[in-house]
C-alpha cells in the first residue's frame, strides 16, 4: 500500500470535499489495525461483517451497506458488492481493487469518498448476519480478528475531529 508521501491520496478533491488532516491521520491508522482482515480468505461480504464486528465490538459507528460499486470512468461494475460507511465521507472497502483492478487508481481499505469522485457506490443499509453481530461464530472470528486489538488512545483520538 502506498503512503500518504507516496501518492496514496489523489488531488483531484476540491477543498470542500478535501477530508481533514486529523481525520485522514486517524483513518489511515484504522487501516493499519483492521488491515490484517484484508489477509482473510474471503470476498467483500465476509470481511466487511469481519470488519463491522471489530469496529462495533470497539464503539466506532459505521454501517454496513450492499449494492454495487462502478467506477464512472470505465463503466466498470461490481455487482453484487458490500463496504462499510464511516458516517462522515469515510468508506472501508477491502475488496473493490479484487474485481475492478490492481491499480492505485482504485481505492482500497479506509479512504474519502471524496478522493476518488469517479467511484460511485449504489445501494443501501444492510443487516450483517446474527453470527457476525453476536460473535456466534467464534471459529470464523477467531481465525480471523481475535489478534487485533485497537489501542484506547486510538479510539479517544476519534472524538477530536
Amino acid at each position: 500500500m502506498k503512503t500518504k508521501e507516496q501518492g496514496k491520496y489523489p488531488s483531484n478533491s476540491s477543498p470542500e470535499q478535501k477530508a481533514s488532516e486529523k481525520a485522514r491521520a486517524w483513518y489511515d491508522e484504522l487501516e493499519v489495525i483492521v488491515g490484517s482482515i484484508d489477509e482473510a480468505d474471503m470476498e467483500c461480504h465476509g470481511v466487511t461483517f469481519l470488519a463491522s464486528h471489530l469496529l462495533k465490538k470497539n464503539g466506532i459507528s459505521h454501517r454496513c451497506h450492499q449494492g454495487y460499486a462502478e467506477d464512472s470512468r470505465t463503466g466498470a461494475l461490481v455487482i453484487p458488492h458490500y463496504w462499510l460507511e464511516m458516517g462522515d465521507g469515510w468508506v472501508l472497502d477491502f475488496r473493490l481493487r479484487m474485481w475492478l483492478e490492481f491499480s492505485d487508481d482504485i481505492p482500497h481499505g479506509a479512504f474519502f469518498k471524496g478522493d476518488y469522485s469517479y467511484i460511485k457506490y449504489h445501494g443501501g443499509v444492510c443487516e450483517v448476519p446474527k453470527s457476525f453481530e453476536d460473535g456466534t461464530d467464534d471459529l470464523l472470528i477467531e481465525a480471523n480478528i481475535s489478534h487485533i486489538s485497537m489501542p484506547k488512545d486510538f479510539l479517544k483520538e476519534r472524538d477530536c475531529f
